[in-house]
């Protein structure tokens, strides 16, 4: 998303800005966001979740509690996201094979669309 003020991109991760609360932004501010939201197939979380979701659960933010999320609300969760992509017309790319791969395309498809949008 690129600051208004200062016209610097800016991540905005997606527990502070869903789906469904683009449609607040004015026209003009849309046009500055490339929404983008991922999410964890349930093949992928079926798969990974000991070794994968939980393992690396504190890579950036140091969590010290045992994580109480089960499975299945990890699942839950990454379909309603899923859903309320559909919902509002944002992009929604799911992890469901090969982390980094996937993750690389989206880093990929946000350049893409950065060097579009860029005067």
């Amino acid at each position: 998303m690129l600051f208004a003020e200062n016209r610097q991109s800016l991540i905005i991760e997606g527990c502070y800005l869903l789906p469904h609360r683009l449609g607040a932004f004015s026209a003009a501010q849309r046009a500055q966001i490339i929404p983008v939201f991922m999410g964890f197939s349930e093949g992928y979380l079926r798969r990974h979740f000991a070794d994968g979701v939980l393992r690396h659960r504190s890579a950036i933010e140091q969590r010290q509690a045992p994580e109480e999320r089960s499975m299945e609300w990890f699942i839950h969760a990454n379909q309603r996201l899923k859903a309320m992509c559909a919902e509002s017309g944002a992009r929604y790319f799911e992890i469901d094979g090969d982390y980094g791969k996937d993750t690389r395309a989206i880093y990929a498809w946000i350049d893409t669309k950065m060097k579009k949008d860029t005067p």
